[in-house]
């Protein structure tokens, strides 16, 4: 029984390739890639790469030192400086933000300013 449809089933997929080969394309083109130079302006000093304002501390390591202070009693200090900035967890500061910055400088000073 099984053997019967497996030969069917086969002897489809095989009517079905052939009626589809005509229909594929066996070779793409491809285009050669644009190198173009950009375009610079004299007399202009280039913008620098401004890093992210919260990238003074990544989001792990700011977690690790709040759960590190929590650990040794800050608990109530930690909520209360999260209260300030009007959040109720380190989660719901936008990492781009000044708030997420000043949250840093002070896990930060809370720490010794060790990582």
């Amino acid at each position: 029984m099984l053997e019967t449809e497996m030969k069917k089933l086969t002897a489809a997929i095989e009517a079905l390739t052939q009626a589809i080969a005509p229909l594929t394309i066996d070779v793409i083109p491809v285009e050669d890639p644009v190198t173009e130079e950009p375009e610079v302006v004299i007399g202009v000093p280039p913008i620098p790469d401004i890093p992210a304002l919260a990238e003074a501390v990544d989001r792990n390591e700011l977690l690790r030192k709040c759960l590190a202070l929590s650990r040794d009693g800050y608990k109530a200090a930690i909520k209360k400086k999260l209260n300030s900035l009007k959040v109720n967890r380190v989660s719901e500061l936008a990492s781009n933000s000044t708030d997420y910055k000043t949250f840093c400088d002070w896990i930060s000073k809370q720490t010794g300013g060790a990582q």
